[in-house]
């Protein structure tokens, strides 16, 4: 039926068609040349990626596709090793550290069944540090594997940036780091980032106005992550710098380390605010802690830290309209791709807006 329409008429379809992770847009290219043709400057309008490998595919695929069809408006990139990657990676270095350990308990074995003789000592410290040794090589590869995805998720956001319009950006730790220190490109048409990754800050830069058009910014804290989110309110490199026009603002699993945000938000939303730290034409700020703090002494610093900081929270939002708490993430191991479905539906054009209405805090 397709193959009969106008191909006025198939831009149209596969303009509305090609907005998921992809599937549509490859799919429509094994149906026949003409759709081919028709839907060629469609096919990689929405992608979404998984692990290195597909980062490291898709990054060639760009490289050998024409400018003008590189017009990806909506990107998923997560460039995190799958759990098949990193046991393929540590496959090998896996079983040479297990190898290291056994031989390592065999001499302690020996050692506390009592033979003490030197000779079991020495060899109880070549063990060891044949166990640091291959522990060492293994965590060697996987750096070197997170750097080059920071490098390929560099290279992807490159080579789609006058095009990206939505973008969902997940890097390990130290490739998030790495992705810091390449030069920050910027992307005319960006108008929703979501990223758990500290993307776009630029430690003690200051930056350029990246991203004139971004009204949608979510940031998710991650466990070790290279840069706290209060960064993001820095005068020299936060959200004012970089999005001067942003108007909608989610931060997402704070942690109780962040223990002076809030006091940080709440100076910024001030309508005489100094330094700038927020744009004016800011009209809703988000913020959503992680799981409550759990200590069985009361006395607990974390724990008084974490309560403390929701009863800050609680009295901004009583104070402030434009700012909303919404209910701790209880997820102590969150799914990696939690936020896919917010994704997708902004790339469907549902919406731009976060539906947070059924998680707002009440108490």
């Amino acid at each position: 039926m397709l193959a009969q329409l106008p191909p006025e008429l198939c831009y149209i379809i596969f303009l509305f068609a090609c907005t998921d992770t992809g599937t549509t847009g490859r799919s429509l290219s094994l149906v026949s040349r003409y759709i081919r043709a028709t839907s060629a400057a469609y096919k990689l309008q929405s992608i979404a990626l998984f692990g290195r490998t597909q980062l490291a595919d898709f990054a060639t695929l760009l490289d050998n596709t024409p400018a003008h069809l590189r017009n990806t408006r909506f990107l998923y990139l997560n460039g995190n090793e799958t759990a098949a990657e990193l046991a393929a990676m540590r496959n090998d270095k896996l079983q040479e550290l297990e190898d290291a350990q056994a031989a390592l308990a065999a001499v302690r074995g020996r050692i506390s069944a009592g033979d003490s003789e030197p000779v079991d000592k020495r060899a109880e410290g070549i063990a060891l540090e044949e166990v640091r040794r291959a522990f060492l090589c293994g965590h060697a590869q996987l750096q070197e594997a997170q750097r080059g995805a920071a490098e390929l998720a560099f290279r992807v956001l490159q080579l789609l940036a006058p095009s990206l319009e939505v973008l969902d950006i997940t890097l390990s730790t130290f490739a998030a780091g790495r992705l810091v220190e390449l030069d920050t490109t910027p992307m005319a048409n960006l108008v929703n980032l979501t990223s758990s990754c500290g993307f776009p800050l630029v430690s003690g830069r200051t930056m350029p106005e990246l991203y004139p058009q971004l009204t949608h910014l979510h940031v998710i804290a991650s466990e070790h992550q290279w840069n706290l989110t209060s960064e993001y309110l820095a005068a020299t490199s936060g959200i004012t710098t970089f999005a001067p026009r942003l108007t909608h603002l989610r931060l997402s699993s704070v942690e109780q380390g962040e223990a002076n945000l809030v006091n940080d938000l709440e100076a910024a939303l001030q309508p005489m605010a100094k330094g700038n730290l927020l744009p004016r034409t800011l009209q809703q700020l988000v913020l959503q802690l992680k799981a409550h703090i759990h200590c069985e002494d009361e006395a607990c610093v974390d724990a008084q830290t974490y309560r403390q900081l929701v009863a800050q929270a609680r009295q901004l939002r009583d104070r402030d309209a434009h700012f909303f708490l919404l209910e701790p993430d209880e997820e102590s191991s969150p799914a990696a791709d939690r936020y896919l479905g917010e994704w997708l539906d902004v790339a469907g054009g549902i919406s731009r807006a976060w539906n947070i209405a059924h998680i707002v805090d009440t108490n």
